[in-house]
């Protein structure tokens, strides 16, 4: 499963939910994962982002703005 986190450089939600994300992926034992946040303004809008930070799951962008833990776990996961 690929798991992209959409946001600008130097945004401190998008560093913190990539990792909020990273933890719940190591706390629940999930296996077969990447992350990765993509800064990239021509990236953000190809997929359509216009909040950030955003979410998105094998292409598919699932999550806009800093979700709680049950969102992430129920969308991702």
């Amino acid at each position: 499963m690929q798991i992209k986190v959409y946001g600008r450089e130097n945004c401190k939600k998008c560093d913190k939910l990539k990792e909020k994300i990273t933890d719940l992926v190591e706390e629940h034992n999930i296996s077969d994962v990447s992350i990765e946040k993509v800064n990239s303004i021509e990236k953000l809008v190809e997929k359509g982002v216009m909040t950030t930070p955003a979410v998105g799951k094998n292409g598919e962008i699932l999550i806009t703005g800093f979700p709680r833990t049950e969102e992430i776990m129920e969308k991702l996961f």
